[in-house]
Order: C-alpha cells, then sequence, then structure tokens
C-alpha cells in the first residue's frame, strides 16, 4: 500500500509492524497532523508493548511504534498418564509430540499442533502395551509367555528346536513398542550337506570333518604358487548346500615392471618382480595435480589395476571475499589457491553459517559456489509447562546463541529433567523442557495387627498428606499415629508398631517345667517333665484375651517291662526305673550285632534287641588285574591269588583267616614289560606304551618307503618280528623344454629341478620342480621370445616404430608448438628399451611487459597461451585486456590503468559524512545529529561500480524495554531520551540496587535492580529439639520438632512476617517413665528413668530370672513385664555307663548319689 501526501504536513508511509497490520479511523487518503494510526496483530500473535497507536507529529513524522506482536502461546498441551510429552516450545505453529513409558503403547494422534485457536487435536493416551501369541513351530519349542498370561513389551521370546533339528532364523524375538514383534518366528528344519568338495592346486584346511550340519564353516587354502580367487570360507545353509561357490587356485603371475608417467615420479620401493596384489604409488612434480588413482595394484592376470594416472599442470583461483561475523580462508603457506584445493568457511561463535562452508578451486580457475554469509543464532520461545515457572527471554527480546533458561517448580512439585537449557550453536535448546511432577511418598508399610493407612480415591500419597494409623482391639500404637508427606517425597517418621498385653505366668508344675516365645494374646506355652517323669493331662495352654486357658497339667514317675531276652546270649539289669541299663553278652563262639545294652526312658525301653552271630573273616581283599580263590572264610580256612594273562605277582600269594581277620597283605599284579623297540635308520616308531599286547608301529620318513612289516607285538618273550627298514624314493626324469633346459644335482624327494631359456627367449611359469613323495609337483614351463612392449607414452608428441622386438629401434617427433629434450630414439635390448623417455617441451614467448598500477595473470607462456592483463583497485583498463602467444611472441600492445571516481555519495536528513576522498577504495562514514541514531549502514565504500550499498537514515533514539524485574514491576511514561523509568517490588521483597534508570543515547543507564525475599533469620534455637523450614521468608512458617524422648512445651510452629518471627521458642523437656516395679527374690539397677534408658533385673541368689531381664522406658512408659524369680533346678545330671544315680531333688544345694550295677 502506497500513501501521496497531497497536503503540506501529512504523514505517509505508516511503520511496518512484523506480525500485524495497521488501519486508519476514516477513508481519507492522506493523514493529516494529529491523526493517530491503529495497530492490531494478526491472529494467533498477541500485541505487547505500552501504546497500539501512532500519531502523525508536526515535522510529518510518526511518533514512535511502541508495540510488538508476539506468537500467542497454547499454555500446556495436556498431561498423559503412563506417558509424557516433548516440544521445545508451546508458540503458534509450534509442535509437541506424545511419548509412553517404557512397557504401554500410544493410542491416538501422537502430537498436537499449537493453532491461532489453541492445540489441536486430542490428548493420547497411554496403554499397557502386549504382543499376540506366538504360532507354534513344527518339530520346536514354542515359548510362553510368564505365568500363561500376556507378552508384554520389552519381553523376550526364545525359541528351540528338538533333536537333530536346526534352528532357521531368529531365535529371539523381542515384543515392542508397536505391540508387534521384532522378527518372524523362526522354522525347525533338519539340514545336512554333503562333504565339502576339493578344489584343485589346494587343500581343505578346517571343516573337513562330519557332521556337515547348518552354518559349519569350511575354509580352503592354496598351495604353494597359486593364489585365490573367492571367498576362502563357504557355510552349510538350509538349502542344505554351501554358500557361496568353493574358491579357485590360479597359477600366480607376474607383472612387468609398471610404466612411467611424465612430470611424476614412482614413489614405492622399487622391487626385480612384481607379484599378485603388490602395489605401486604415484606423485606428481611440483606446481602439477594428478589426475587418477595415486596407487595402482598387480592383479591375478598380471597386469596392474587401474591405469597409472597422469600429472597435469596446477590451476589458481582467486583469493576469497572477506564474510562479516565469520573467518575467510586463506591459502596454505601465504601461496596460492591451486586447483583442486578445498577452502573451508567458518562462523565466530554464536554464528550459524549460511550456505556452502566448503568451496572448491575448479579447472576453470573458478570457484565452485559463492561464499557463504554468518547470520545470528536465536533459539525459540520456550515450551510453558504445569505447575511450574517458564522462563522467558530478557528485555522481551530473543534466545540467543550461549543464553541459558532456567525453570523452576511451585511448591509441593519436584522438576523431571534439566532445570536449565543452553541455546546451542545449532539454534535448537541443548535439552528437552523438564515437568514439573507432583511430589510423592511412597506407600506406607503394613504395621502387625493394625490398620495401615491409604491414600485417597485409590491415587498417590502427595506432598502435605498425612496418613492416621490405628491398632487392632487388645493392641496398643507405639510410636506416631501420624505421618506427613514432606517435600522431599520422605514421610517425617516411622511408621508405628502394635504391641499386645501378655497374659502372665502360666502356672507352676512340679517335676517339670514350660517354655513359651511370649506370653501374649494368641501365643502357646508348652509343659514339659523332667528326665524320669511323663505328663498326665494337656501339654500346653494358650493365652486368650481373658488369660490362659485350660489347667496346668501334672507329671508322673516312668518304670519299664521285663527286657527281651537273646537267643545264643543273656543280659543283666539292676532294676526297670527310669534311667535303668539292660546290658547283652554273646556265648563264646558269637559275636554281639547292634548296640550291647537298652536304657529305660518315658517311651519304655530305648533301642534294638541285638543278636549274636558266628565270627567269620569276610573279604579277603580284591586283587586288581587277578582273582582269589577260596574254599570258605571261617577261622583256620586258606585263600590263594592268582594273576590274569600279561601280569606277575608281587608278594605272598595266599592270606589265612585267623580270630584277628585274615593275616599279611594282599598281593598285586603288574603288566609284563617288553622295553625299547629296535631303531630304524631314517625312520622311526610310534607306541602308546610297552606292555604285554601293545603293538608299536614303524614309519618312513619324507622322501623314504618302508620295506617289510610295519609293527611288532609285546608278548611274553619279548617283542616279536623282525625291525623293517626304510629305502628313498627317485622320481626320475622332470621332462624337456623346448628352446631352454633344466639342471638337477639329484631326483629324490625333496630337491629341486631349475630350468633355464635360450638366449632371445623368457620363462613362462615357474622356473623350478620338487621332488615329492607322489613325484614332481607342478608343471613344465614354456620359453617364448622377448618382446619390448609398449615403448610409453611422450605428452605433447608421438613416436614411429616397425615393431617392438629385440634390435628395432622407436623415433619420437613433438607436436607444433614443442621442441625435443633428450635422445631422438630408444632401442629394443634383452633387457627391455634402453636409455630414458625424451620429452617435448613448449616453445616459450618470454615476460608479456609491465602494467603500471596493474598487473596480468597467465597459466604459461607457451604457443596459443594468453596472458589476462588486470588494473589494481580505483582503477580502471584502458585498450585490450589481453595478449597472445604466438611463434613469432606477443601479439597486440601492453594496455593502460587509469584511477576511478564515484563522486557526490548522497545527502542524509539529520545527519552529515566524512570521506577523504571520492576514489576507489576509500570509505565515506555517515553520522547522525544528537538525539537520533543510524538506520542502516553507516558507511559506504566506492567501488568499481560506484558507492556500494544504500545511504542509511537517522531516526530518533527509543530506549525500548527497560528490562523484566522478577517478583517486581516498573512505571514509566515514555521510552525516550531523558525519560525516567521507576522499579517497585512486590509485597514481601525488598529492592536492591538504585530504583531507576534513565534513557540516554546510548540505551538505558545502570542495572536493573533486583527484588529479594525479606528474611526472617534465624526463628532461635531449641534445645533437644529442632525446626523444619521450606524458607525464612515473608509468610513461610518454621515448625518445631522435639527429639525422641522429650515432649513440647509451648506453641510449636513461629511465622515469619514483615516485623520477624512472631511468638516465642517452645522448649523440649525429657519424659520420665517413674518406678519400673519391685520383683520378688530379686532387685533391679538403672541409671536413670528417662526415654531410651535401661532397667535391668537380677535375681538372688539359688533363683532364676523367668522373663525378660530389663525393661526400656518409652514414650509410653516401661515396655513390656517386670520378670519373675523362681528357685533354680540343675536337670539330669548325666547318664552312667552301668551305673545309676539317685537325688532327693534337682534344685540349687542339693546333692546327686552315683551307684554301680552288679559287677
Amino acid at each position: 500500500m502506497v500513501w501521496v501526501a497531497n497536503v503540506t504536513g501529512d504523514c505517509i508511509n505508516p511503520p511496518k509492524l512484523e506480525n500485524g497490520v495497521w488501519f486508519h479511523r476514516t477513508a481519507q487518503t492522506s493523514i493529516q497532523v494529529g491523526d493517530r494510526v491503529i495497530y492490531k496483530c494478526n491472529p494467533g500473535y498477541i500485541g505487547k508493548g505500552p501504546s497500539r497507536s501512532i500519531q502523525c507529529k508536526d515535522n510529518s513524522t510518526w511518533s514512535p511504534l511502541l508495540i510488538l506482536c508476539e506468537p500467542q502461546s497454547c499454555g500446556n498441551p495436556g498431561e498423559i498418564l503412563n506417558g509424557y510429552y516433548r516440544g521445545t516450545s508451546s508458540t503458534l505453529g509450534s509442535k509437541v509430540t506424545f511419548y509412553c513409558e517404557k512397557g504401554y503403547r500410544l493410542v491416538g494422534r501422537t502430537y498436537r499442533m499449537c493453532t491461532a485457536n489453541g492445540w489441536d487435536g486430542q490428548i493420547p493416551r497411554c496403554e499397557p502395551g502386549t504382543c499376540d501369541d506366538l504360532p507354534p513351530i513344527l518339530n520346536g519349542e514354542t515359548p510362553k509367555p510368564p505365568n500363561n498370561e500376556h507378552w508384554e513389551i520389552g519381553m523376550v521370546a526364545i525359541f528351540s528346536c528338538r533333536g537333530e533339528y536346526s534352528l532357521i532364523g531368529a531365535s529371539d524375538l523381542v515384543c515392542t513398542e508397536t505391540g508387534k514383534w521384532d522378527k518372524n518366528p523362526p522354522t525347525c528344519k533338519v539340514v545336512k550337506c554333503h562333504p565339502p568338495p576339493t578344489i584343485r592346486n589346494g587343500h581343505i584346511v578346517t571343516g573337513w570333518r562330519p557332521p556337515f550340519k547348518y552354518q559349519k564353516g569350511v575354509t580352503y587354502a592354496c598351495s604353494e604358487g597359486y593364489i585365490m580367487v573367492g571367498s576362502k570360507t563357504i557355510e552349510c545353509r538350509e538349502n542344505n548346500k554351501y554358500i557361496p561357490s568353493p574358491p579357485r587356485c590360479i597359477k600366480s603371475v607376474d607383472c612387468q615392471q609398471p610404466r612411467t608417467i611424465a612430470n611424476g615420479n614412482i614413489v614405492s620401493a622399487p622391487r626385480s618382480t612384481y607379484k599378485y596384489r603388490d602395489r605401486v604409488t604415484y606423485s606428481c612434480n611440483r606446481g602439477y595435480v594428478m589426475v587418477g588413482n595415486s596407487i595402482i595394484e598387480c592383479n591375478e592376470n598380471g597386469r596392474f589395476d587401474p591405469e597409472p594416472p597422469t600429472c597435469k599442470l596446477s590451476i589458481r583461483c582467486e583469493n576469497l571475499l572477506a564474510i562479516h561475523n565469520g573467518i575467510t580462508p586463506r591459502p596454505p603457506y601465504g601461496g596460492y589457491w591451486k586447483y583442486g584445493m578445498v577452502a573451508t568457511y567458518s562462523c565466530n561463535s554464536g554464528y550459524s553459517l549460511i550456505g556452502a562452508d566448503k568451496l572448491a578451486c575448479t579447472e576453470t580457475g573458478k570457484w565452485d559456489n559463492f561464499p557463504p554469509t554468518c547470520k545470528a543464532i536465536r533459539c525459540e520461545n520456550l515450551l510453558a509447562i504445569l505447575n511450574g515457572i517458564t522462563p522467558r527471554p530478557p528485555f522481551g527480546g530473543y534466545w540467543k546463541y550461549g543464553m541459558v533458561a532456567t525453570y523452576s517448580c511451585n511448591s509441593g512439585y519436584s522438576l523431571i529433567g534439566a532445570d536449565k537449557l543452553v541455546c546451542t550453536e545449532s539454534g535448537k535448546w541443548d535439552n528437552f523442557p523438564p515437568t514439573c511432577k507432583a511430589i510423592r511418598c511412597e506407600n506406607l508399610l503394613a504395621i502387625l495387627n493394625g490398620i495401615t493407612p491409604r491414600p485417597p480415591y485409590g491415587g498417590y500419597w502427595k506432598y502435605g498428606m498425612v496418613a492416621t494409623f490405628s491398632c487392632n482391639s487388645g493392641y496398643s500404637l507405639i510410636g506416631a499415629d501420624k505421618l506427613t508427606c514432606t517435600e522431599s517425597g520422605k514421610w517425617d517418621n516411622f511408621p508405628p508398631t502394635c504391641k499386645v498385653t501378655p497374659c502372665g505366668n502360666p502356672g507352676e508344675i512340679p517335676n517339670g517345667y514350660y517354655k513359651a516365645p511370649n506370653k501374649t494374646v494368641g501365643n502357646k506355652v508348652t509343659f514339659y517333665c523332667d528326665i524320669g517323669y511323663k505328663m498326665v493331662g494337656k501339654d500346653y495352654r494358650q493365652c486368650t484375651a481373658e488369660g490362659w486357658d485350660g489347667e496346668v497339667p501334672s507329671c508322673e514317675p516312668i518304670t519299664c517291662n521285663d527286657p527281651e531276652k537273646i537267643p545264643h546270649g543273656y543280659y543283666r539289669t539292676p532294676n526297670k526305673a527310669f534311667g535303668d541299663r539292660v546290658t547283652y553278652y554273646c556265648d563264646i563262639g558269637y559275636k554281639i550285632v547292634d548296640r550291647d545294652y537298652r536304657q529305660c526312658t518315658s517311651e519304655g525301653w530305648k533301642g534294638d534287641v541285638p543278636s549274636c552271630e558266628p565270627i567269620t573273616c569276610g573279604n579277603p581283599g580284591e586283587i586288581q588285574n587277578g582273582y582269589y580263590s577260596a574254599p570258605n572264610k571261617t577261622i583256620g580256612s586258606k585263600v590263594t591269588f592268582y594273576c590274569d594273562i600279561g601280569y606277575t605277582m608281587l608278594g605272598r600269594d595266599y592270606r589265612k583267616c585267623t580270630f584277628e581277620g585274615w593275616d599279611g597283605e594282599v598281593p598285586s599284579c603288574e603288566p609284563i614289560n617288553c622295553g625299547v623297540p629296535a631303531k630304524i635308520l631314517n625312520g622311526y616308531y610310534e607306541v602308546a606304551n610297552k606292555t604285554f599286547g601293545r603293538i608299536v608301529t614303524f614309519y618312513c620318513n619324507v622322501g623314504y618307503k618302508i620295506v617289510g612289516k610295519d609293527y611288532q607285538q609285546c608278548t611274553a618273550e619279548g617283542w616279536v618280528g623282525d625291525a623293517p627298514s626304510c629305502e628313498s624314493i627317485n622320481c626320475g626324469d622332470p621332462g624337456s623344454i623346448l628352446n631352454g633346459y633344466y639342471k638337477a644335482p639329484k631326483w629324490t624327494v625333496g630337491s629341486n629341478v631349475t630350468f633355464y631359456c635360450d638366449i632371445g627367449y623368457k620363462i613362462i611359469g615357474r622356473d623350478y620342480r620338487q621332488c615329492t613323495a607322489e613325484g614332481w609337483d607342478g608343471e613344465i614351463p614354456s620359453c617364448e621370445p622377448i618382446t619390448c612392449g609398449h615403448p610409453g607414452e611422450i605428452l605433447n608428441g608421438h613416436y614411429k616404430t616397425l615393431n617392438e622386438t629385440v634390435a628395432k629401434k622407436v623415433t619420437v617427433y613433438c607436436n607444433f608448438g614443442y621442441k625435443l629434450v633428450g635422445r631422438a630414439y630408444r632401442q629394443c635390448t634383452a633387457e627391455g628399451w634402453d636409455g630414458d623417455d625424451p620429452s617435448c617441451e613448449p616453445i616459450n614467448c618470454g615476460d608479456p611487459g609491465s602494467i603500471p598500477n596493474g598487473y596480468y595473470k597467465v597459466s604459461n607462456w607457451k604457443v596459443g597461451s594468453n596472458v589476462t592483463f588486470y588494473c589494481d583497485i580505483g582503477y580502471k583498463i584502458i585498450g585490450r585486456d589481453y595478449r597472445q602467444c604466438t611463434a613469432e611472441g606477443w601479439d597486440g600492445e601492453i594496455p593502460s590503468c587509469e584511477p576511478i571516481t564515484c563522486g557526490h555519495p548522497g545527502e542524509i536528513p539529520n545527519g552529515q559524512y566524512k570521506a577523504l576522498n571520492e576514489t576507489v577504495p576509500n570509505k565515506v562514514i555517515f553520522y547522525c545529529d544528537t538525539g537520533y541514531k543510524v538506520v542502516g549502514r553507516a558507511y559506504r565504500h566506492c567501488t568499481a561500480e560506484g558507492w556500494d550499498g544504500d545511504g542509511p537514515s537517522c531516526e530518533p533514539i527509543n530506549c525500548g524495554n527497560p528490562g523484566s524485574l522478577p517478583n517486581g514491576y516498573y512505571k514509566a511514561l515514555n521510552w525516550t531520551i531523558g525519560s525516567h523509568v521507576t522499579f517497585y517490588c512486590d509485597i514481601g521483597y525488598k529492592l536492591i540496587g538504585r530504583d531507576y534508570r534513565q534513557c540516554t543515547a546510548e540505551g538505558w543507564d545502570g542495572e536493573v535492580p533486583l527484588c529479594e525475599p525479606i528474611t526472617c533469620g534465624h526463628p532461635g534455637k531449641i534445645l533437644h529439639g529442632h525446626y523444619k523450614a521450606l524458607n525464612e521468608t515473608v509468610p513461610n512458617k518454621v515448625i518445631f520438632h522435639c527429639e525422641f524422648g522429650f515432649k513440647m512445651l509451648g506453641r510449636a510452629y513461629r511465622q515469619c512476617t514483615a516485623d520477624g518471627w512472631d511468638g516465642d521458642v517452645p522448649t523440649c523437656e525429657p519424659i520420665n517413665c517413674g518406678n519400673p516395679g519391685s520383683i520378688l527374690h530379686g532387685y533391679y539397677k538403672a541409671s536413670k528413668w528417662t526415654v531410651g534408658s535401661n532397667v535391668t533385673f537380677y535375681c538372688d541368689i539359688g533363683y532364676k530370672i523367668i522373663g525378660r531381664d530389663y525393661h526400656q522406658c518409652t514414650v509410653d512408659g516401661w515396655d513390656g513385664e517386670v520378670p519373675s524369680c523362681e528357685p533354680i533346678t540343675c536337670d539330669n545330671p548325666g547318664e552312667i555307663l552301668n551305673g545309676h544315680y539317685m537325688t532327693p531333688n534337682e534344685t540349687d544345694g542339693n546333692k546327686v548319689f552315683y551307684y554301680c550295677d552288679f559287677g
């Protein structure tokens, strides 16, 4: 839209508003002085600034535009249970992507876009992810999900095959986040390949043994003098075939000497012969560049591959233009940019490169691209987070490279992810925005015999919630009944416990005692009788809410009946009372089997009745490699030992049975040994050992064959048979060679025959054969006539020759414009072409002449080449700008260079300029009057085309936004030079720094002050206690707590106000449990009666303590019950073999008397 001023003093062209439009309240064709233009932001953008209009002023200029159109924020895109979202901002056009946590899959669209109407689409949801059950595989085991439930995301299913079946495909399948398996199920198949094929001139190294199963590999190697073509390893595949095909072994052919190149050299070490895969490396002379590969390699056909490279003259490119805010590359070593060189640009920190960063110097002497530019790096506005504070760029500007944005969460929420994001060189934030997650405490551990609180509505325990415990009927609560979820996500105390009330003493039992783990409700006390007594009545009582149930049982003395008689024996016993023994004896000639006594117990006679059996000697002992013979094994009988065939006996060959058992020792049988067998000349033998029945096998050395039987056997008489002999093998005539002959010292195995060609012939094939056990190896070589081959290319010339055989000549000729340097011919000899390659060098025109205030460029001074003239910066050329080299010299005349002038650079309203002069390459610099600032570039350069760029303008200075003040605000009438802005803090905060800033020509002076919270300081110490506080700022509270064992006197909190902490600090006093209770026949000791201290109970001499011997002082008083002191009894004093004891009772101080049985 273009406005034309019709009236003097009217305004035209209101300034444009980015992302907004302007309109006038009337339909006039011009805007008069005093009229206003109203601005409005485009849909999706919101206006920010003190004024939405500008006014046409008396001098036909507009008042400052004080509104910005910033992208509208869509806010939080919505929370997703069991998932999260990621996005860099929440402004118009931005995108957030939703993700599910591991084990869940996304249902719905994966993203939402911020539009002018808010976030589009719906929030997706995360459902538990599962994969379908796997189909069964034939002849294999198909995995099933754990507990026969579902295959969940991340689970791995492992297949296997039965027996001889091989698994084809992947054995492990993973259930992916898409609810699909990552691979198809495998199959089970019997795979059997044939034995691997052999190859000519080679052999199998590994894999030649059966079985030939699926994926079994076979490795080949070639014989000496042969090279492999193909893969050395093949593998048995599921189609019962080997993949790939077996390799081939072909005879190695040497390559001829590599060809030399003009203007270059061979830099690798020279060789007399070049074998398969030998390499040759080339380089070019200084001033030349290589075209082609620098390395060639000898192939299996005896040729070098690829062709040798060529060396071309170097080409130069001009120096590169400098770029703003970046680093312009320079040629290495202060030289020139040559053909093939690459120049790399880079930008300064905080700037990104627009365009190609690498420019190559081409064959034309031009760069292959334009220089790039460097643009300041900016990051997008950040995505708003729910339940937290999203950072904004300072002064309402942009997020620039290197700036740090800091997130924080509201009270009761914890930050998940990075709290600080850095704007990186890529224009992206270095991390995703964090999220604020409600602080949760873990579910509480269940307490025994009580009710454990659960979070409301089946949800979570959140920060600030209080959980209340209670005990079942008959139980009392020990500890705090209320626990609070704190900001750290931890409970402020440990869960309490529920303790029952004990039943007390269950009653005394004469001649017995009881045992009880404890005496609480539900537990049992078990009664036992002393040794020699049996119980009458129920042996236990149970603690109930009403006390011990049932009655105390009684203990009565135990007696035994007559013991059983024993055949071939008898017994003796003093009497049959509890603890007495009966002893059994055998008649002469018999021995007792099992224990020889029984004892009277509460169950009767304890143990089995023994028996009397006749005495025998048993097994006389085993003899390895032998046996024994015995008529019987009674006393006085004899056993005789024998050795197996091939063994001889060491020791006495018999043993005799006595009352003490078999006399003497078992003899041994050792193998018969034949000793060392006979040695054979030019051979050797192998034998496992030299014992009876073993065979020794004879072998001949390589080149010898065996004469006679190749083994001997060890017998009782020694080695049987004669040792064989080894005779040498002869290969015979190695074969004749046409146009050649051979030499051989001998024809035995291991010797070589060497072949030679007549003069004028060269050998084709290996020049020797070796005699092996199978005969002469390899093939007979052949002799062919010698040719010299190609004599080599000559740059800018050619050659003529009749043929390339020995004694023939090749003559060299140069192209037009070139002259010959070196001998004009080469001759073919038995060693190849003699002499060196001549060269054709260009005819040179010499210096083309100098040009004042200028220079020239020329690639060379040869016939046909051009020299181009250039003027220095600030000069223009007069005359033709080039000359050509001809056979007669340079044609034409040298041009001249005259100075360039640019003229007047143009006026600037409200400003002026300064310049030394108006010639190339001088600069004119523009300045604005006081109160105005330069808009546009502040200078112009005089170039060959005139003044570069456009002239700047001078606009009134506006200081803009004076800076944001967290926890405060500012007031300002306007932002022009000389105006003030005044800063204020929110309630509860105080101002740090100067409370105003002034707009100057350089911008706002001074710094933005700070608003810091008013703090109350330390709330006061509490002896034997502590306090907890979020912080010490207005209007937070500090909560006091007493240490364990202390109780609080006074109010439990203080609040921070503008005047400091209100109220007084409470006090913590110790809790006292009082007298722990008296104990009959005993006493107690205690250092003090405060919480945590112990009292220990002791019994008088002759008494023992029943129950726990200590009490602890808790916040609820002394725990447990006072124990009791009962008389000490000694229990059973111990059994005496062939005797017994008597005692009135077993209490402390009484005696027990022992008596021996009769005899």
